[in-house]
């Protein structure tokens, strides 16, 4: 059976791996938006057109770009805040549960 120290080291190694599938998620999510004119979350659609907005500016894509880059916002933003979640709850609980002890 692990230890306390075992376990939460090993959820510390999962954290960090979550950590940069999020950070490198992220970096994709800014490059692609920058490439496509835009992310959907700042567009709109108009009369059935498409638009992408990034600083200020509009532009036009075929609305799978849009539908890509809506679900791909989504994504991004969800996962910051469920890595946060799962890091305020490994800090409160699995800390707090290593003993002293088990790390000899």
């Amino acid at each position: 059976m692990a230890s306390y120290y075992q376990r939460g080291r090993r959820s510390s190694h999962l954290l960090a791996i979550f950590c940069f599938i999020w950070i490198v998620n992220f970096a994709a999510f800014v490059i692609i938006s920058g490439f496509i004119g835009g992310d959907a979350f700042s567009g709109h659609v108009l009369d059935g057109h498409y638009y992408l907005k990034s600083h200020g500016k509009l532009t036009e894509v075929s609305r799978w770009v849009f539908i890509y880059s809506l679900c791909h916002a989504g994504f991004t933003i969800a996962s910051f805040v469920l890595y946060f979640a799962v890091a305020i709850f490994w800090r409160l609980f699995i800390l707090k549960k290593r003993s002293p002890q088990g790390m000899n």
